[in-house]
């Protein structure tokens, strides 16, 4: 399991002072958090993902994930590939906290940072 610690309560980073490398990043970790939603979904079940504000040196990030079936935390590890095209990727862990107490913990955590909100849907 990846440790990972929540996100501090600090300033929300300026998205128009993002670099390629942190705007592509964001787009990877959308990408796993897909993945994993569809493992823990039926097909054609529509959710959304809350994707606090990340660091391209953090080990993870930590989403908050609303789908019919229940609320979740969902953690994305994050690697950086020095030989890869895309330099930093996300990957899934399909490791997704549905605790009702860990929701509320981190939901307020990750809506106080939250950089990016986007749909997702199980095909």
């Amino acid at each position: 399991m990846i440790a990972i610690s929540p996100p501090a309560a600090t300033r929300v980073s300026d998205r128009a002072s993002w670099t390629r490398e942190k705007r592509d990043a964001l787009e990877s970790i959308v990408a796993a958090a897909m993945s994993d939603f569809r493992k823990f979904t039926k097909p054609g079940t529509h959710g959304r993902v809350i994707i606090p504000d990340f660091e391209l040196s953090d080990p993870g990030v930590i989403l908050l994930v609303f789908a019919p079936s229940g609320n979740c935390v969902l953690i994305v590890g994050f690697e950086r590939r020095a030989s890869s095209r895309d330099p930093y990727v996300a990957y899934p862990t399909a490791n997704c906290l549905a605790d009702p107490d860990a929701v509320a913990y981190y939901d307020k955590l990750i809506q106080s940072r939250k950089v990016e909100t986007r749909d997702l849907l199980s095909q």
